[in-house]
Order: structure tokens, then sequence, then C-alpha cells
């Protein structure tokens, strides 16, 4: 029987972490290279981080969703989706009858909306 210790198992899981970690930076970096071109790369790692644990608590977990999450942090601020200005982002969020993609797919719809500026 192969037996995984405690400490074997918490390498893989930070060795994965840092490989998503990385790929999140690549993504938003090739996204949004004007806005990120002078930003210190262990911020972008410390807001990657951050947006990623808030994603998760809104019950975005796919990797993918993850990024696109990230993507809106960017666009709006390190503090999305708590300001005044992108309330309706947290009450898309915390809807708890939602799932993750649909979450993501509102959130992109209204910052359509909010790009066509009627």
């Amino acid at each position: 029987m192969l037996v995984i210790r405690q400490t074997q198992w918490d390498e893989m899981q930070n060795s994965l972490n840092l490989e998503f970690e990385n790929r999140c930076l690549a993504e938003l970096r090739a996204t949004y290279p004007e806005r990120l071109a002078g930003e210190d790369e262990e911020i972008l790692r410390e807001d990657i981080r951050e947006g990623i644990e808030k994603a998760n608590s809104y019950d975005i977990t796919d990797d993918t969703l993850v990024i696109e999450f990230l993507k809106f942090t960017v666009e709006y601020g390190r503090e999305f989706p708590y300001t005044e200005k992108t309330e309706w982002a947290g009450e898309i969020l915390e809807n708890s009858f939602t799932t993750a993609e649909e979450k993501l797919t509102a959130l992109s719809r209204q910052r359509a909306f909010e790009k066509l500026d009627f």
C-alpha cells in the first residue's frame, strides 16, 4: 500500500498552487499587458492569491472561472466587488442559488452593459 505523508501531500499541494498561480499571472499579463506592465510581480502574485481566496468564498473554484474572476479584479480594482461602483457584482456573487458559471456569465453581461454606456 502506498502511504503519503502529510509533508509530502503539502509539498504536492504547494507545487500545484504555484503552478496555478503562474498560469494566472501569465494569463493576466497577456490579457492586460499595458495595465500590468509596471506592476511588481510579487505584488501581483499576492493579489492573485487574495483573488483566488475571494473567488473560492463565492464558490468559484474551477481554474478557468477563477481566472475570469481575477480579470474582474484587474478591471475594477483590488477591492472588487466591495465598492460602491461594483455593488451589482456583490449581489451576483452572493447569490447562493446560482452556479459559479452563472455568476461569471452574469458578471460578464453586466460588464458589457456598462461598456455600452447608454
